[in-house]
């Protein structure tokens, strides 16, 4: 795993990456034991607007291993809107940037861990895990996802 920091990624954030990072990983390692994290790149930047999973599918893509692409700089939590997982909204506001940043990381590395196991794609999944990241670190950011 290649980990890449762009210089728009802030002081504070650099400082905290590793810490979010090993949480994402290990809360994905957890539901997926047979998959293979290590062969996926990151790029964390404070100028994206949303996360990416990329892979190389094709002989002229740009990257030659997966790689997600992760924001920094996101505060407010949107998910996608899936109400059959029992959402009542898809967005919470000043949700705060690590939680935000590891949600993000979890979501990506669902994406791999679909096609590594040749698992439904789509974002029904994602976003789940998303929720349970929530519920069991953020229970009031879960609560206000799930009840009015």
């Amino acid at each position: 795993m290649t980990i890449t920091i762009r210089k728009s990624v802030g002081k504070y954030d650099k400082e905290n990456l590793s810490d979010i990072l090993d949480r994402a990983i290990n809360f994905v390692k957890a539901k997926y034991p047979n998959v293979d994290f290590t062969g996926v790149d990151i790029i964390f930047s404070g100028s994206l607007s949303r996360a990416r999973y990329y892979r190389n599918d094709y002989e002229d893509c740009k990257y030659q291993r997966p790689v997600i692409q992760v924001p920094t700089n996101r505060e407010d939590a949107i998910l996608y809107w899936k109400p059959s997982l029992g959402m009542v909204r898809d967005r919470v506001n000043e949700v705060g940037r690590w939680d935000i940043t590891c949600s993000s990381i979890i979501h990506e590395l669902t994406h791999h861990a679909q096609y590594e196991e040749n698992r439904n794609k789509g974002e029904v999944e994602t976003t789940n895990n998303e929720l349970e990241y929530f519920r069991e670190f953020r229970p009031d950011v879960w609560e206000l996802f799930m009840n009015d």
